[in-house]
């Protein structure tokens, strides 16, 4: 049966009070009466027959295009409705500095809030602003009143959303009538009356959201309610610059988790250095998780254990450094060095939806608890449990499989609803909303229907009655009987206290403590007294939970008479305890009132010295966080005992030194340069770091001073290049001169690696920049003089031209031309006559005297064309078209000779088709006609193609065209052809590991390394040809590898099975199913079949030029 939509929708409000807003006026609030965008509703058969799931369950249609648009983002509320944030402006009117906009990349990198990126588009797009301002962000109810499981209705509650800096929309949470929208630059809450459908008001709560262009999809979202009542969500790397009364929240480079209270006050930052924690989770205990997507690098998307003052290391540069910069070559993204916390482990590729069971922590018959969106791909369940002050993943595995998931919800209905974007990358112009129920009913192995319990309990006015369904088993009811108790007002307060002290189920007694932190909150305590007990009440409960809670709610509302208990808190047995004491402590100093005395602070810092000397270095960074955040305010306290602390700083336990650096580094303060001279390896790193990443420019003078005794870190040694170079003096410059000759010398021997860092501050010594070398983050520098600069060249180049480190001297005889040293030509000239030098490195000093001493070019030409190595001759083509072409034809056709090197003989092609000559355009139509008949060498082919068709003689210009017509393909489909074979298997993995545009690490294994949505590569040049593999790249969907081409199945007598093609043949498919299980289908029987989609983006070859999709192609064939 077909679903049938009544497009009804209802007309925007006019407000006056939107005009206030930013970037939204009543001009862009007028009507939603427009039709829907014309797509044919595809048949609900079509739209299922895809989907993977267990026996267990049955996924139904609630509601698909085109009355669900591009959905990003869905929310049940507590009756069942459902909402979605949709876009229309995603890679239209939003853009993408990555795949779409990298020359914005330097600018981009320097906006410091939403105004700057604004101003930036104005400018850009002055002459035709019209596209910024096209489409418009939606907020869209889907209603089920008649309760069969799909939607009769679909409705725009709210567009309008338009303006320059405006999308994606991208969360979205609604409550009682109440809609929190998500939409960069801005959170807004709406208010609409479900009877009339009619919104009443519309607030911007905060603006300032997404400074940056950056990468599509890092966006504002996630919202969802704290267990205390309060509004949590996420924002991406694109960063925030968000302005309060209270203050400014200024973090433009990297993503956090923030809260607020409902009304938008009180916001604050909880946790900062995430990429794009697309969705984030409470379990039933209060521990807060966000999935964090990876850079499609050498590392793994993250389940991250959230927690206050937390910094899990990513900055939005990282993106775009050469190898991701400190995520990779420090590690930052494992965690667990200096103060950045680790993840909990890895589940999904694509992390996006994220959501607990309602029931997780009442049973234990329940899939999940935890379930996330692995876009593209599908949906996983999985597990957290307890690891130290953290947690670690387990359980695995995929539930819903063969769909592109944006988001997903458990409604109090007992199902989960899932957004699916349905394909492809770009906006789709599609959407679905589906439905998944348990199949046995009596199992609710999703949750049971609460909508009546509910209604009921929202009804009721006696706390008593209410505070009964604290402790249900379902998370629906708990906190709508919370949030009902806040709203009775003070008259609950006794009733939470008796039920903290009375209540047998842990999650009655935490959501008493959240009631109580609640209505605190909200309408101050009526009995401070009875606070205090309830406080002490909680720190003594058997639950760690329960304890953990209090000491969260005692952060935010220190009682002074309870330090004693909290203190006690710090040799709890559970370590997630002492960790929130810590934490609690620390909140408590940073209030910075006389409130502590010294006979505290005494007390304090003995308990702590304690428990860090008994801390690892490594393995619990969360635990170890704790101390490093109440360290920090312990430094800044003005009750501080400053003798104690200081001794710390050469304390003979490591853990302890390593704390107070971490503490003064999150102080900003100079004196981190003590432990530059630590006896530890690791902790001289770490003071590097944080003098060079923290910017605490007094120090860089100390640090020039520090010269490492081993073998340091990578990221450690360019840092301390760097500083030189920031320092600017003549004295710092001189100093990395002698660096190198003492290298030479084998006086402190670097590697070849460290060599090319120290020549590379150097060439840009004094060079204006924007961009901070070893962080990629913006931090201008103006140009500085170098007076010396040349003086020092010259006194050195003999010495340095004395390296026998091949890419040192090449890098450094390029830098010789940049800076036009003729006097480096005598050491040139030696330096390709020495025939013991690699052949790279005679031809770059061959190219060099080319350059540095043009009046000698067919002097070198000669040198090159004479010259038995065939890199040499490949430096002399390149200026073939500079001198005089005599009878070169007849030479350089000697050289096309198969023995001949490979690069040698493609630029003999690209040198023969620069001749002018006839008999060079004779030559390469032969050429072209031996091609025409198989008879010329596959790995020159392409340089043919490139010959003929630039060419603008007319006789090979026709043979261009005769072959393009025979084939009937134009030049773009033409090129590719010549691509199978010639290419550089080095630069190919290079542009399969880094380029982000095509991102192939994302979906696919490569030499161990990469995601799992696409099939492994390993292996590949052995299963398919060339020509099948470039067809896989550019049309992904011709030919889909069995074991991921997923297909639905209708047979003849209505039975329906869908699964993974693992084998085929005349007779009978063998299909994998959703639950593992493997099934064959009897051909013979088979009524229908459908196929999906491949989840590999179309066109990525557009993002690469034909040398370097030949190069691409020669390193998918090496795997």
């Amino acid at each position: 049966m077909l679903i049938s939509f009544r497009s009804t929708r209802s007309l925007l409000f006019h407000l006056s009070l939107i005009s206030a807003c930013v970037g939204f006026s009543p001009s862009c609030m007028t009507s939603l009466g427009a039709a829907s965008p014309d797509h044919p509703a595809a048949s609900i058969q079509s739209m299922l027959a895809p989907l993977e799931i267990s026996k267990d369950y049955g996924v139904a249609l609630f509601a698909a295009e085109p009355d669900v648009m591009n959905p990003i983002a869905i929310s049940v509320d507590e009756v069942g409705r459902v909402y979605l944030a949709e876009t229309d402006r995603y890679r239209d009117a939003v853009f993408d500095v990555v795949t779409q906009k990298p020359e914005w990349l330097p600018k981009d990198l320097s906006f410091r809030s939403v105004q700057d990126r604004t101003d930036f588009l104005k400018q850009t797009f002055r002459h035709h602003l019209t596209p910024l301002t096209r489409g418009s962000e939606r907020v869209r109810l889907l209603e089920d009143n008649d309760r069969d499981g799909a939607a009769e209705s679909s409705r725009v509650l709210a567009d309008g959303f338009s303006s320059i800096p405006t999308g994606p929309a991208a969360g979205i949470l609604a409550h009682h009538g109440r809609v929190w929208f998500q939409c960069v630059p801005g959170l807004w809450r709406l208010e609409w009356d479900p009877e009339s459908h009619a919104v009443n008001s519309a607030q911007e709560l905060h603006d300032g959201f997404g400074v940056h262009v950056g990468v599509s999809g890092h966006d504002l979202h996630g919202i969802t309610w704290g267990p205390e009542g309060r509004l949590y969500f996420s924002m991406g790397d694109r960063g925030l610059h968000v302005k309060t009364s209270e203050k400014t929240l200024h973090y433009p480079d990297t993503g956090a988790v923030l809260r607020c209270e409902p009304d938008g006050s009180n916001l604050e930052v909880v946790a900062h250095g995430l990429r794009n924690p697309q969705e984030i989770v409470f379990d039933a205990y209060g521990n807060l998780f966000a999935g964090d997507n990876d850079t499609s690098g050498n590392d793994q998307s993250r389940i991250i254990h959230i927690v206050p003052h937390g910094d899990y290391g990513w900055r939005c540069s990282y993106q775009h450094m050469k190898g991701f910069g400190p995520w990779i070559e420090d590690g930052f993204w494992k965690g667990d060095i200096d103060d950045i916390l680790s993840s909990s482990g890895y589940v999904s590729q694509g992390p996006s939806g994220f959501a607990l069971h309602p029931e997780a922590g009442s049973r234990n018959n329940i899939p999940g608890p935890f379930f996330i969106c692995d876009f593209p791909g599908g949906i996983r369940s999985f597990d957290l449990s307890p690891k130290g002050a953290s947690f670690t993943t387990s359980d695995n595995r995929k539930w819903l499989w063969n769909l592109w998931p944006t988001d997903l919800a458990f409604g109090p209905d007992g199902a989960v609803y899932v957004s699916d974007w349905v394909e492809g990358w770009p906006q789709p112009e599609k959407g679905r909303v589906y439905r998944i129920t348990a199949n046995d009913e009596a199992s609710a192995i999703l949750g049971t229907d609460v909508r009546s319990v509910i209604a009921s309990l929202n009804a009721m006015g006696s706390p008593e009655q209410v505070a009964e369904f604290l402790g249900h088993p379902n998370r629906w009811v708990r906190r709508e009987a919370q949030f009902r108790l806040v709203d009775l007002g003070a008259v609950s307060e006794r009733v939470l206290f008796d039920t903290l002290n009375q209540e047998a189920s842990v999650f009655g007694r935490l959501h008493a403590l959240w009631g109580l932190n609640q209505m605190g909150r909200s309408i101050g305590a009526s009995d401070q007294s009875r606070h205090v007990r309830a406080a002490q009440t909680g720190l003594a409960d058997s639950h760690e939970a329960v304890r953990n809670a209090t000491l969260q709610w005692l952060a935010e509302k220190p009682q002074w008479k309870l330090f004693p208990d909290v203190m006690q808190c710090l040799q709890d047995a559970n370590q997630s305890v002492v960790l929130n004491a810590l934490i609690t402590l620390g909140e408590w100093l940073s209030d910075k009132r006389p409130s502590w005395n010294k006979s505290q602070i005494e007390q304090l810092i003995t308990s702590l010295e304690h428990l860090i000397e008994k801390a690892p270095l490594k393995g619990d960074s969360h635990y170890r966080h704790g101390f490093h955040f109440l360290l920090s305010q312990c430094f800044q306290h003005p009750q501080a005992e400053w003798e104690i602390l200081n001794g710390w700083m050469d304390h003979e336990s490591e853990s302890i030194r390593m704390a107070v650096l971490q503490a003064l580094r999150r102080m900003g303060d100079a004196q981190v340069t003590l432990f530059l001279g630590d006896d530890s390896h690791a902790i001289q790193e770490s003071a590097v770091r944080a003098i060079y990443d923290a910017r605490i420019d007094e120090a860089l003078p100390s640090l020039i001073k520090w010269k490492p005794s081993y073998q340091v870190n990578s990221g450690a040694f360019r840092r301390w290049l760097w500083a030189h170079e920031m320092v600017g003096g003549d004295d710092e410059m001189v100093k990395l001169f002698a660096f190198l000759i003492e290298s030479q010398n084998k006086v402190h021997p670097a590697s070849s690696a460290e060599l090319l860092a120290a020549l590379d501050v150097i060439r840009k010594w004094g060079v204006a920049r924007s961009i901070d070398p070893v962080t990629g983050l913006w931090r201008p520098v103006i140009a500085k003089a170098n007076h010396l600069l040349d003086d020092l060249l010259i006194q050195n180049q003999k010495a340095l031209f004395e390296f026998d480190d091949g890419a040192f001297l090449t890098a450094f005889m390029d830098w010789l031309v940049e800076r036009n040293q003729t006097s480096a030509a005598p050491y040139l000239e030696i330096l390709l006559a020495d025939i013991r030098q690699q052949a790279e490195t005679r031809a770059a000093a061959l190219k060099a005297l080319m350059q540095l001493k043009p009046s000698k070019r067919s002097q070198w030409f000669e040198y090159g064309m004479n010259s038995e190595n065939d890199h040499l001759r490949t430096v002399a083509l390149s200026v073939i078209e500079e001198v005089k072409e005599d009878d070169l034809l007849s030479q350089l056709l000697v050289w096309l000779e198969p023995h001949r090197q490979l690069r040698l003989r493609q630029s003999v092609i690209i040198a023969v088709g620069r001749l002018k000559s006839d008999k060079a355009r004779e030559t390469v139509a032969d050429w072209w006609k031996a091609m025409l008949v198989g008879q010329f060498p596959e790995t020159l082919k392409l340089e043919l193609f490139e010959v003929v068709q630039g060419s603008s003689h007319p006789d090979l210009l026709a043979l261009w065209q005769s072959y393009r017509g025979q084939s009937g393909k134009d030049n773009e489909t033409m090129l590719p052809l010549g691509v199978l074979q010639g290419g550089d298997l080095h630069q190919g993995k290079i542009l399969f590991n880094d380029r982000a545009e095509i991102a192939c690490l994302r979906c696919h294994i490569a030499e161990g390394q990469g995601g799992v949505v696409g099939p492994s590569l390993d292996g590949l040049g052995k299963r398919l040809a060339p020509p099948q593999i470039l067809k896989a790249v550019l049309d992904p969907n011709e030919s889909i590898v069995p074991g991921y081409a997923s297909e639905r199945f209708v047979m003849n007598d209505e039975e329906e099975y869908s699964g993974v093609v693992i084998e085929e043949n005349e007779q009978t498919i063998l299909i994998r199913q959703g639950d593992g299980s493997n099934l064959s289908v009897d051909k013979n029987m088979l009524q229908q079949r459908f196929a999906t989609l491949s989840p590999m983006p179309e066109g990525i070859a557009s993002a690469l030029n034909h040398r370097e999709l030949r190069d691409l192609i020669a390193y998918l064939k090496s795997l």
